[in-house]
């Protein structure tokens, strides 16, 4: 963004969270974001992107150094083989 331009931000809504599952996530953006909705979904959405990251280099280390896991191996296969498809949490 250049200098002078204005900030521009996107509101949205979320419906359907389980009432457990914001609860947690209300405690923990309190204790740990300040309260600050957008800063820890924006923190929460970079970590499973480096998560993701993360586990896809470990299991290339794996495999690498041929080593078998077959436990993983198989749920990575399994994931593999499923339709990816957009699931709502109350699925």
């Amino acid at each position: 963004m250049e200098q002078g331009e204005m900030n521009v931000t996107r509101g949205f809504k979320v419906s359907g969270m389980p009432m457990s599952q914001w609860l947690r996530w209300e405690k923990d953006c309190k204790e740990n974001y300040g309260d600050c909705y957008w800063l820890k979904l924006w923190n929460d959405h970079q970590k499973a992107k480096d998560y993701d990251v993360f586990v896809s280099q470990i299991l290339a280390k794996f495999e690498e150094q041929d080593i078998k896991i077959d436990l993983i191996a198989d749920l990575v296969k399994d994931e593999d083989k499923k339709e990816r498809k957009v699931k709502t949490l109350g699925e």
